[in-house]
């Protein structure tokens, strides 16, 4: 070695690599007669490769698609058949509310399909990276553009499996149907990026399936169903709850199916009590079923005693059990829709932050 660094050998090498790395910026351009850059290709060009690529790797993976197209259809059809034919008696309110709560789960499971194969695909992403085939942001963007699709084809499939089975066809007009359908899909496609983000920033998918059953239990806790924003701690309530995606959405669909519904007890769900001497149910119920502020109405049964029913329509429900309004339905949508967007900077994000193989 002492040798070498004293030979004419090496000096002369050196004085040639410097002379290269001196002259080679107006030497070697590229075809637009720009300077040397890091990629042979643009970012745009970058950007369509790579989303074809990751389109036929979706397509070929059958453990991924058929796996996407089994949950939605399975899952849905048992849930709708748990669900069978929901009718409008007070108790079916709360069955209607459980079932719209199961919705959190279907995009739940869709979380558990995603995260793995987007660790896979950022494993290889970072060999090509290192490589130069293609830059950080192509990868960030497509890996979120290709999930779009398949995220409305499992929420539309869920929402099949559901509609007519439970009864929302009588129940929503024209209208209402679309924005719950609406509604839905976005909350796919948030809980698909959602995936991403826990898997962007947890590295590994021991971390990620350690961190996700946390995430998990604060969507179904603090959603308002299992517990109502009254009966919230005021800590949890105050900040929580007003950042839980889970909330919004089943603030919109519950609202939105129940607010032109009208309650007709069953005979089980009313409470009988026989009505006073000389009086008629309805004579003696006058003041209070002319009270608008008051809940429920009274009816006579067919054994001739009175029945209360707690709720005269479907927003008597919502307003008082769970403090929720149907004016709020579209800001819900906006406000879905702001969550999906913020997690898709985050991906970029945090894909950009680790873009590079760890030693």
């Amino acid at each position: 070695p002492d040798a070498w660094l004293k030979s004419p050998e090496r000096t002369s090498i050196t004085a040639e690599l410097a002379d290269i790395q001196r002259t080679a910026p107006t030497i070697y351009t590229s075809d637009e007669n720009g300077p040397a850059r890091e990629f042979s290709t643009s970012i745009w060009y970058q950007t369509w490769e790579v989303y074809k690529r990751l389109n036929l790797i979706w397509w070929r993976d059958p453990y991924y698609t058929y796996g996407l197209l089994c949950q939605s259809i399975i899952c849905g059809l048992a849930l709708a058949f748990t669900f069978y034919k929901i009718k409008d008696s007070s108790s079916d309110l709360d069955q209607l509310m459980f079932l719209l709560l199961e919705l959190l789960f279907m995009g739940i499971l869709y979380v558990y399909l995603v995260l793995p194969q987007f660790l896979i695909q950022k494993e290889y992403f970072k060999r090509d990276y290192a490589s130069k085939f293609y830059s950080w942001f192509p990868f960030a963007i497509c890996i979120v553009l290709v999930e779009i699709p398949y995220a409305i084809g499992f929420g539309s499939l869920c929402f099949i499996m559901l509609y007519w089975t439970c009864g929302f066809d009588y129940r929503l007009d024209s209208v209402e149907s679309v924005y719950f359908w609406l509604i839905f899909v976005v909350f796919v496609l948030f809980m698909c990026t959602f995936g991403h983000v826990v898997a962007s920033v947890c590295l590994t998918a021991f971390l990620s399936f350690t961190v996700l059953p946390v995430m998990v239990g604060i969507l179904f806790s603090f959603s308002g169903v299992m517990v109502p924003y009254e009966r919230m701690p005021v800590f949890w309530r105050s900040w929580i709850y007003k950042l839980n995606p889970a909330q919004y959405l089943l603030e919109g669909v519950i609202t939105n199916a129940l607010r032109d519904l009208t309650v007709q007890c069953s005979p089980q769900d009313f409470l009988q009590f026989p009505p006073p001497s000389g009086l008629t149910c309805e004579q003696y119920a006058y003041d209070f079923q002319s009270d608008a502020n008051n809940l429920g109405y009274i009816s006579t049964l067919d054994n001739g005693n009175c029945g209360y029913c707690k709720y005269k329509t479907g927003k008597e429900y919502y307003e008082t059990v769970l403090s929720w309004s149907d004016d709020n339905r579209w800001r819900n949508l906006g406000v879905l829709i702001s969550f999906w967007v913020f997690n898709i900077f985050m991906v970029i994000l945090f894909i950009y932050l680790t873009r590079k193989a760890q030693r």
